[in-house]
């Protein structure tokens, strides 16, 4: 009779420690999950705040390249190693901006309308609207 009950704690004492791993090992999985899940998100805020940081850039620029030439049409700027930035000018005056923005496989597209005045020999540009498209 002893010998039996020596028998079925064992069997208790390895039940017991099987379940208890087996909800560490559910709950080791679920917080690898999380992980990966949050670092994932941050990854996109961060790439879509450089890629719209680089995009208010290329606007600054072609916008120069407009005040000091009125028939600028395009360019391809180079942010980083990583990062392209594609600009192409369409209008006479009125001009629209199409600005795509590529950091590493992220990409985006935006637009901008800018209004030159001639002020004599010189161009000066209003921005009239910029958005994500």
């Amino acid at each position: 009779m002893k010998n039996l009950k020596c028998k079925m704690r064992g069997s208790a004492a390895i039940t017991m420690v099987l379940i208890v791993s087996a909800v560490l090992i559910i709950f080791v999985v679920g917080m690898s999950n999380v992980n990966i899940s949050t670092s994932s998100q941050q990854y996109n805020f961060d790439a879509d705040k450089w890629s719209y940081y680089v995009a208010e850039g290329c606007l600054e620029e072609s916008i120069k390249r407009l005040e000091d030439d009125i028939n600028f049409t395009s360019t391809s700027i180079n942010a980083d190693s990583d990062t392209v930035c594609s600009v192409n000018v369409v209008g006479n005056l009125l001009k629209t901006i199409s600005i795509d923005v590529n950091y590493l496989e992220f990409s985006k597209s935006f637009e901008a309308s800018v209004n030159l005045v001639q002020n004599g020999e010189v161009y000066n540009a209003h921005l009239s609207n910029w958005s994500e498209i």
